[in-house]
């Protein structure tokens, strides 16, 4: 014999949902009491000229170009490097605040440790740097 599933119980509405609640009269708000005087109307603010604005101070960049100085800042500003080089300390710093640089860095030195001093070391050669230079 097959079981039979328990049929879900039908839901009942709530007494409130069976009929329409009864529609609002609208009511004026009552008139609030207050102690107050009314207050005095504001004298017309006059009006002040804004003084001129005054231009920013030069930059280091901008002083060294106006003063007709050329030097390794206005070389490295003009092929961007002062900017990759902002964005790798930003992201060094990055990685070094969080655990997750010293892991890798673990790895890596594990990994250059294995492939490049052991095969020497267990085939009996001497570590040198012979290979590389001939």
């Amino acid at each position: 014999m097959a079981e039979e599933k328990p049929q879900p119980r039908p839901r009942r509405k709530p007494a409130a949902a069976e009929s329409p609640p009864p529609p609002r009269s609208p009511r004026k708000a009552a008139p609030r009491a207050t102690s107050r005087r009314p207050r005095a109307p504001r004298p017309a603010a006059a009006a002040v000229a804004a003084p001129p604005a005054a231009r920013p101070a030069p930059s280091p960049a901008e002083r060294d170009l106006a003063g007709g100085r050329s030097g390794v800042y206005e070389l490295a500003w003009g092929t961007g490097l002062l900017n990759v080089g902002a964005l790798v300390r930003k992201e060094f710093t990055a990685y070094f605040v969080s655990p997750v640089g010293y892991v890798i860095a673990a790895l890596m030195v594990l990994i250059v440790s294995l492939l490049g001093f052991l095969p020497p070391i267990s085939q009996g050669q001497p570590m040198a740097m012979n290979a590389v230079y001939d």
